[in-house]
């Protein structure tokens, strides 16, 4: 059964990546499935209690985020500027949640960190600057990569090499 869940969920990442490259926009019902396969993925080995302390620490640390981000707009004299829709789409935020429930705290940490230096990188690197970063779509194939090593190596944590 977790098998056929595993697959499901690589299905919808790869299906989230193909239509943010496509539009940049992802649609709710697929945002809905993720949730559900990367939930139920998650509860299938872990207890209820960790799914909700990781929740509680990735909404957390998404606010904190967000405060700093708001912080530096307003030093930076563009205090009225929109952050959301703007810069960052609410596809994107929806899908780091998402993710970030079923991440441990400093797994979720290390996670957002290598993904976003990471996207930068390839978006620098092979994308317009003319055009958004597809931002869902880099994120989805990083963490279709991260479970595909879990599964092929079911010892491997980051949190393991750093603490």
């Amino acid at each position: 059964m977790l098998w056929l869940l595993e697959i499901l969920l690589f299905i919808s990442l790869l299906a989230i990546a193909w239509q943010d490259f496509k539009s940049r926009m992802i649609s709710l019902w697929l945002i809905i499935v993720f949730f559900l396969l990367n939930s139920a993925v998650f509860l299938f080995q872990n207890s209820l209690k960790d799914y909700f302390t990781n929740a509680a620490f990735c909404i957390a640390y998404m606010l904190v985020s967000y405060a700093f981000i708001r912080l530096y707009y307003l030093l930076g004299g563009r205090g009225k500027e929109q952050i959301l829709d703007e810069k960052v789409g609410w596809g994107d935020v929806v899908i780091f949640l998402m993710m970030g429930f079923s991440l441990e705290p400093v797994e979720l940490i290390f996670f957002y960190t290598f993904t976003f230096i990471f996207s930068l990188v390839l978006y620098l690197l092979f994308m317009s600057k003319k055009r958004p970063v597809p931002l869902a779509a880099f994120v989805s194939l990083i963490y279709l990569l991260k479970s595909v090593a879990e599964i092929l190596f079911p010892d491997y944590k980051i949190s393991n090499y750093f603490f």
